[in-house]
């Protein structure tokens, strides 16, 4: 393949060998080059800028500088365009902190198929236009309502939300269309997708108490006594994301932030 087309990748890896390991992985794939490997993070952040990496794949555990203030250092400089934090060390806070620096936040450890589906989807995933943030605001919006970035519902609920800004029928067809689709995006099953989905809006309502939800979600936030399901959980969102002042929020456009 034409060596202007490839993904190239740079990896941070605390490891050398689970660094040389993931280096072996990706270059088996005729679209990916690996242009560097580190194993401390000050190393990938005095290499990276003159790489020509299109991603830094890293993990947070990295001598001389961790993998949180790799991004961030990377980030302010202004040569970071797409990251993948890969981790065995996660915890909610952890999550959220990766989440506003890093594409995807994976724990390890985690299969080479899902590793390039996240890859191919920061470089080559399709431009959604949005009214408000693309996929960027879609991403925060759910981190604003406390949906954790490492659960599997996250990424579930985040293709559901660029669905439905593109299509807002699919609301109406969620079980026939939606979680069929999404299941082909994921290689899963409807079903684990509509569990996920739950899983993590229930768990993301147990961490909000009544005052924040009655500012997330306005004073239909009063008539559930539980979290919402699927459905009124993403038409909730997919008003507020698309600009309609329903649902989402006291005022249009205003959102709580737990940063």
């Amino acid at each position: 393949m034409d060596a202007e087309k490839q993904i190239r990748i740079f990896i941070a890896d605390g490891s050398r060998d689970c660094a040389l390991l993931l280096q072996s992985l990706l270059e088996r794939e005729e679209d990916i080059a690996v242009v560097g490997v580190a194993t401390r993070g000050d190393d990938a952040l005095a290499r990276f800028p003159d790489s020509g990496a299109d991603l830094l794949l890293c993990d947070l555990l990295l001598p001389g500088l961790d993998g949180l203030g790799l991004l961030r250092r990377l980030k302010e400089a202004g040569v970071l365009r797409h990251a993948i934090v890969l981790s065995g060390f996660f915890n909610d806070a952890v999550a959220r902190a990766a989440s506003f620096l890093a594409d995807y936040y994976l724990p390890k450890p985690v299969s080479g198929e899902e590793l390039m589906r996240n890859i191919r989807a920061c470089l080559l995933g399709t431009a959604r236009s949005f009214s408000r943030s693309g996929r960027a605001g879609v991403r925060r919006a759910l981190l604003d309502v406390c949906v954790m970035p490492h659960l599997d519902g996250f990424r579930y609920l985040q293709s559901a939300l660029e669905r439905t800004l593109e299509d807002p029928a699919l609301l109406r067809g969620v079980t026939k269309a939606l979680y069929r689709d999404i299941a082909k995006e994921f290689a899963t099953t409807p079903a684990c997708v509509e569990r996920s989905m739950r899983a993590a809006i229930e768990r993301a309502w147990a961490r909000m108490d009544a005052p924040q939800r009655a500012r997330l979600f306005g004073p239909q936030a009063a008539q559930w006594d539980k979290a919402p399901s699927n459905v009124p959980f993403l038409t909730a969102m997919t008003a507020f994301l698309d600009g309609r002042d329903a649902f989402l929020g006291e005022k249009q456009g205003k959102r709580a932030s737990f940063d």
